[in-house]
């Protein structure tokens, strides 16, 4: 019986092991941004990134942000993936800043890695091995940057093509503070017979 039910035991370690964090990036990963796959023949062997050049990319649709914001990011590539580690981070810091809304299906926030931002880092969820890779395309999300200025900021994603192939902390290009808030389409269309008649009266 005790042999049975060590053999039940181990079998479940394996088994998370060969998976890895198929629930998407644990808050540990919040500042290195390593996934901590392992290799299951050697629970205390972990999986190497990548050195070569990774064949994904973060782009983002605007290359400043205003206080409140709302910016889209890409991640996409070459290669499909499975897995993905998302945040956004002052230049020179280690803690994300911002959120992301609205997240896909597969997807969730990580709300430890940010004290102040709940929502600052983004990771997928529930991706087992024989579930669908995302494609070459990848995904577009919305991030809304913070109410006020952190300097640039730069977009890291760490990104698994498999489960033993994986890259760490690829970046983006940094964007810069603006320092105007973009106004909602409604209230832009509110304002600007105001700011015409105003304009009579100079």
């Amino acid at each position: 019986m005790i042999l049975l039910v060590s053999l039940l035991v181990f079998g479940a370690s394996l088994l998370q092991i060969c998976e890895g964090y198929s629930s998407g990036a644990p808050a540990g990963a919040c500042v290195h941004m390593i996934p901590g796959h392992l290799v299951a023949q050697n629970a205390s062997n972990p999986i190497s990134p990548q050195a070569v050049a990774a064949p994904y990319t973060v782009s983002i649709s605007k290359n400043v942000y205003g206080p409140g914001e709302e910016l889209r990011l890409t991640l996409s590539g070459t290669e499909s993936f499975i897995g993905f580690f998302l945040q956004g981070r002052p230049d020179g810091e280690e803690v994300p800043v911002g959120g992301f809304s609205e997240p896909g299906a597969k997807m969730k926030t990580v709300p430890e890695c940010s004290s102040d931002y709940a929502a600052a880092a983004l990771t997928h969820t529930d991706q087992k091995p024989d579930a669908t890779p995302w494609t070459t395309d990848g995904f577009t999300v919305k991030w809304t940057a913070p109410d006020r200025d952190v300097g640039n900021i730069t977009f890291y994603a760490t990104v698994a093509q498999t489960h033993s192939v994986f890259w760490v902390k690829v970046p983006s290009k940094s964007i810069a503070y603006s320092g105007f808030a973009v106004l909602h389409p409604t209230v832009y269309m509110l304002l600007l017979p105001l700011a015409v008649a105003m304009s009579r009266l100079v």
